[in-house]
């Protein structure tokens, strides 16, 4: 069981230590929300050590930049005791985030951030889009450590009750090159294939051909979480930014990104859901990709991709419970 204290903050005043937790912290359920304030009340009076900022090692913590005077700096924890990761922001005066750092405390979990500390270099000079700058990355043996900067000031992240630009999309689409494979070569379909037990997904996949070919090319992995950025009401490609590239691949499918906002965009149906509207759910997600590229096999393919790579939504909604490949983490 994970303790119920994970947020630990270095700062000049416990209003600094509210103001991040405020901003870092998520309330996506009424449990978080009770921890939050939990953690809240720990910074306005005891302001105890979280267990899990005691487990950091003195190596560990030496890898982070030394924080100046009237900086403030935030240790997210909740991710410690599930998938061995740790979150770190760094604030300049007036709150203003500088930096995010992410601590990976054994080699599975390395293995991401090693991804992205590769891709994010190698996307930044083949788009326009924004995404975060490598500050650091250090890799040893149980661990690596990656800081990227932070959103710039003036942006925040994009409400996703609005459809994405399709040209972000396409800035997304157009970093690699696409072709086409036929589904029996795709790894996570032939495993996946059997763990679909949604009716209406289950007989679509029943029906997919072992040589029916498929689009694949570059996508970002996970745009239904919290990870664009958008600056005013601007659909300019330079006014949005893209954070959290550890599940990019330059051969998902092709529907894979646009399958992904679908399903952030019912985040709250997903949350309290039940066989008779995980059924309904089903029924608009096939209906709504049916005129898209590829069809509705194609939206099947890309969810049970999803799904494959960790994708809590996506496992709910084709029904299945299994311990699956998680690939990065999907928080």
């Amino acid at each position: 069981m994970a303790p119920l204290l994970d947020f630990h903050c270095v700062a000049d005043s416990r209003w600094l230590a509210l103001l991040a937790l405020r901003q870092i912290y998520p309330t996506y359920s009424p449990k978080r929300r009770a921890l939050w304030l939990l953690n809240a009340l720990n910074q306005i009076s005891l302001r105890q050590r979280p267990i899990g900022f005691k487990l950091l090692t003195d190596f560990e913590l030496s890898l982070l930049p030394t924080l100046k005077q009237s900086q403030t700096r935030a240790f997210l924890l909740h991710k410690m005791f599930q998938n061995e990761r740790v979150y770190i922001f760094d604030f300049e005066p007036e709150n203003q985030m500088s930096s995010v750092t992410k601590l990976a405390r054994s080699k599975r979990a390395s293995q991401g951030l090693e991804r992205e500390a590769k891709h994010l270099s190698e996307i930044a000079e083949h788009t326009t889009l924004s995404v975060p700058e490598v500050l650091k990355f250090s890799r040893w043996d149980e661990g690596a450590l990656l800081q990227v900067s932070a959103a710039p000031k003036g942006f925040q992240i994009y409400d996703k009750t609005f459809p994405v630009p399709q040209n972000l999309l396409e800035a997304i689409r157009k970093l690699d090159t696409r072709s086409q494979l036929p589904a029996k070569e795709f790894s996570f379909w032939r495993q996946m294939f059997g763990r679909i037990t949604e009716p209406s997904l289950k007989a679509l996949a029943d029906n997919v051909s072992p040589e029916r070919r498929f689009a694949v090319g570059a996508a970002h992995g996970d745009l239904g979480s919290e990870n664009i950025f958008t600056r005013g009401p601007s659909r300019k490609l330079e006014d949005f930014l893209v954070i959290d590239w550890e599940a990019y691949d330059s051969r998902a499918p092709e529907l894979t990104d646009q399958v992904g906002l679908w399903l952030g965009q019912r985040h709250r149906s997903f949350k309290s859901m039940r066989k008779p509207s995980r059924a309904a759910l089903a029924h608009a997600f096939l209906e709504d990709f049916k005129a898209k590229s590829g069809g509705i096999e194609a939206a099947l393919l890309a969810l049970t991709y999803l799904a494959y790579n960790g994708i809590d939504l996506a496992q709910s909604l084709i029904g299945d419970t299994g311990e699956l490949k998680q690939t990065h983490d999907p928080a």
